[in-house]
């Protein structure tokens, strides 16, 4: 019989286990098709503007700025970013998918069905 410590089983977990060697991979070319892209849900910044992702999450404060319906990730992104005064968006998971714009000084709180994101215009 076995028997396992629950604290070396949780560093095993936590460290990944074994390392596997990764296969060598060959370039097909073009024929390979496309390459998987961003979701748009991670965080990080692009032409000066850095986005932080607050999953599960409503903004609350500010002034609503303008709502869109059916949008993804990507179009409420650039609507915020073409608006001077927009500092983020929800954007609700379900549904519509609707999103909201906001401006002014504003906070999150947790909603099981709103991610949250925060613009820093840098």
């Amino acid at each position: 019989m076995m028997m396992v410590c629950s604290s070396s089983l949780a560093t095993v977990m936590l460290m990944g286990g074994e390392e596997e060697t990764p296969a060598p991979t060959t370039s097909a070319g073009p024929a390979a098709g496309p390459a998987a892209g961003p979701t748009g849900d991670e965080e990080g910044g692009v032409g000066g503007h850095e986005w932080i992702f607050k999953p599960l999450t409503k903004i609350a404060g500010g002034a609503i700025l303008k709502s869109i319906d059916n949008s993804s990730t990507a179009e409420c992104k650039q609507e915020c970013i073409k608006n001077e005064a927009c500092v983020g968006f929800k954007r609700k998971t379900t549904g519509t998918k609707t999103c909201v714009l906001y401006s002014g000084d504003v906070s999150t709180f947790g909603d099981m069905s709103r991610h949250s994101y925060l613009l820093t215009r840098v």
